[in-house]
């Protein structure tokens, strides 16, 4: 089994004796840009005990004001970071009314990590960041000792707890908590500690899969058949699979994200290349229909027309070099990949040869009566037979 990121840091952290103040700070950079890439998180703050034990205050470069969060008063924690801090409990905190944020008058919450009960209100660590709609406190704390800080995470999404994500943060803070006492007790020389961290830099530019529900990116041209289009979204949002006594959905284990349904600001086409570099799994539909006497929009690119398809007298069938393209992308990471491996399965319609290497891989044919429609019934049964065993591998 490959290692996940937070190991990585965990390995450093256990092996980094002396941490400057700029080495410290950059460990904790990537740590946030990690955080962000896999959870969402919009900010990451490492606080820390005061010396009186009364407040917690941001460890950062620079001096801001409103940066200390107080633990408790003489009747009641202040916040939700003191309570984390004080019980030594994890906290994974949401409104528990969706789609409302964090911050309120009388917001009721629920955590999903240790299962607290009437938390106290949730406070910024510092005013005007973020809308909060998720946030996430674990203690910082040597093994067999009392917690000494906290790790806050927060992000504008509203995410749901995982037993992969609860693994991987706990590690992370452990990490965090390690560095920041190396950073704390020795102030000289990093000796090796920057050759590690440069280490540590590229594995985190790595596509590391998101910690949330894996994602299918499904790619099919602009203009597909429909019913294509409609099928499979159907099976992966509504399909079930396994014993009839014991039916899985496939809505439980995956998150389908379709190429069109992007909205996404500035460059859409720079998205959907990082989607498909962290994207867990792949559908590409390749076939784009036109009438026969009406030339595709990539003709001019070279597309490749099939016509050996039965039973479509009306229709020509052309290899979208879009889908090609980004279905190249997921061949590479199913075959040369060695640490963030896809899985994906290829739709296409009955033909002779396939371009490139995909010709080897496993499709899902579509099968069509003699009216040019697809049998239904042939194709969910196929596409669910590839697709479970995508989720079950």
């Amino acid at each position: 089994m490959s290692m996940g990121f937070s190991q990585y840091l965990l390995h450093f952290a256990n092996s980094a004796d002396v941490l400057t103040e700029e080495a410290y700070f950059r460990f904790l950079d990537i740590v946030e840009n990690y955080a962000h890439r896999t959870l969402g998180i919009d900010v990451t703050h490492v606080l820390i005990e005061s010396m009186q034990k009364r407040a917690l205050t941001i460890n950062s470069l620079e001096n801001s004001r409103g940066g200390v969060v107080r633990i408790r008063d003489k009747r009641s924690y202040y916040g939700q970071a003191g309570y984390a801090y004080d019980q030594d409990k994890p906290l994974w905190v949401l409104n528990k009314t969706p789609g409302n944020a964090l911050k309120g008058e009388g917001v009721e919450y629920k955590d999903l990590w240790s299962g607290v009960e009437n938390l106290p209100p949730y406070r910024m660590p510092r005013e005007s960041e973020v809308e909060a709609h998720t946030a996430i406190l674990i203690p910082l704390k040597l093994r067999g000792e009392t917690p000494f800080g906290v790790l806050n995470l927060e992000t504008t999404e509203r995410i749901e707890i995982t037993k992969r994500a609860k693994d991987e943060l706990k590690r992370i803070a452990d990490a965090v908590a390690l560095c920041y006492m190396a950073y704390r007790h020795f102030k000289g020389s990093a000796g090796r500690t920057s050759i590690a961290l440069g280490d540590l830099m590229a594995e985190s530019t790595k596509p590391w899969p998101r910690l949330t529900k894996p994602r299918v990116f499904f790619a099919f041209p602009a203009d597909c058949d429909d019913q294509v289009v409609r099928l499979v979204t159907d099976v992966v949002k509504n399909g079930e699979f396994g014993p009839d006594d014991d039916k899985s959905r496939f809505k439980d284990y995956v998150q389908l994200e379709k190429w069109n349904e992007i909205n996404q600001p500035g460059n859409i086409n720079q998205y959907l290349l990082d989607v498909l570099s962290t994207c867990k799994y792949g559908i590409c539909y390749f076939f784009e229909q036109r009438d026969k006497d009406e030339k595709p929009r990539e003709a001019a690119r070279g597309a490749i027309v099939d016509r050996s398809t039965e039973a479509r007298s009306e229709k020509d069938y052309f290899y979208n070099l879009n889908v090609v393209f980004e279905a190249g992308m997921l061949y590479v990471r199913t075959h040369e990949s060695t640490t963030h491996k896809a899985s994906w399965i290829p739709i296409r319609e009955k033909t002779g040869e396939a371009p490139f290497d995909l010709a080897a891989e496993r499709a899902v044919i579509v099968h069509r009566n003699e009216n040019g429609d697809v049998d239904e019934s042939t194709f969910r049964e196929d596409l669910t037979k590839r697709l479970q065993e995508l989720v079950l591998d």
